[in-house]
């Protein structure tokens, strides 16, 4: 018969769940996380992966009190020395976007990342770390999407890291972010239907289903200057990202005469995507915020 003579618990100082706002579901697998200390390139720790999908950290450098519980990132008399690292997201599968951010640890609270967040009804506090769609994503079932490729209409270049905004007419809205060559994909559930549809049939209000249109209001979030390089790596920090301000969108060319607007209206029938382009061109072209047109 064993008798157990000491127990050993380690405390995990980072734990992530990352989130598909699309499905509403928590991204489980495929994902390669990787934490190092914000200004050495070593080590670098590679997350491993809960029961539940949670990515979790062991092992990480100045951390080792942490662990083992000799010091605690609660306590108010004597709290522990914070230390920053960066943090880098990849995605084997291409669905979503590559995302980079760093974390000052310990946390300042328990639980995972985000949970400190206040609720906000009635969606109540974040479900997890949210990613974005790739250009490279089918959309799945049920859903649609809005694609395009961003060109700087002031730099000449391609929009990289710019964050795209859809807002359907119930008021919700659906984020997208371009990838290096400003290529994005916004993927969204089609909005509600209209009375008449998958109902009885009214005798004035019937529509097919692939009749059904709806109204969309584009606005591209774009400040190049504000996109910060996280310290050691290519990416831009997902946080600069996600605080950018407002751009200008040509539905028209300024050659053509064209002037530049903040939202762009556009329409979206079911059963087919809606692509973003600049008339006559192949791709959208935006001005940045605080630009000259």
């Amino acid at each position: 018969m064993y008798q157990v003579i000491e127990k050993i618990s380690t405390y995990t100082p980072l734990g992530i769940r990352f989130w598909d706002p699309i499905l509403d579901n928590q991204i489980r697998d495929a994902l390669t996380v990787t934490a190092r200390p914000e200004f050495s390139p070593r080590p670098v720790i590679t997350a491993y992966r809960t029961r539940s999908g949670v990515y979790a950290f062991n092992g990480l450098p100045n951390m080792r009190d942490i662990e083992h519980g000799s010091s605690r990132a609660d306590s108010v008399s004597s709290p522990p020395t914070s230390h920053s690292f960066v943090i880098e997201v990849r995605d084997e599968g291409r669905r979503y976007v590559n995302v980079g951010f760093k974390v000052d640890l310990p946390l300042s609270y328990k639980g995972l990342f985000l949970s400190n967040l206040p609720s906000s009804p009635p969606s109540g506090p974040p479900k997890g770390f949210n990613l974005y769609s790739a250009a490279t994503r089918t959309p799945p079932a049920l859903a649609t999407a809005v694609r395009g490729e961003l060109f700087d209409n002031a730099a000449d270049k391609q929009a990289a890291h710019a964050l795209v905004r859809v807002t359907t007419e119930d008021g919700f809205s659906w984020f997208g972010l371009a990838d290096e060559q400003g290529r994005f994909v916004v993927v969204m559930p089609y909005p509600t239907l209209i009375d008449g549809i998958g109902g009885s049939p009214t005798a004035n209000n019937r529509k097919l289903l692939y009749e059904q249109t709806w109204n969309l209001a584009i606005e591209v979030l774009f400040e190049p200057t504000h996109l910060q390089e996280l310290p050691g790596s290519r990416m831009k920090d997902y946080k600069s990202i996600l605080n950018q301000s407002q751009a200008q969108i040509w539905p028209i060319s300024p050659e053509e005469g064209g002037l530049p607007i903040a939202n762009q209206h556009v329409q979206l029938e079911f059963g087919k995507e809606v692509i973003l382009k600049t008339a006559g061109l192949s791709k959208l072209l935006v001005s940045p915020a605080a630009s000259p047109p």
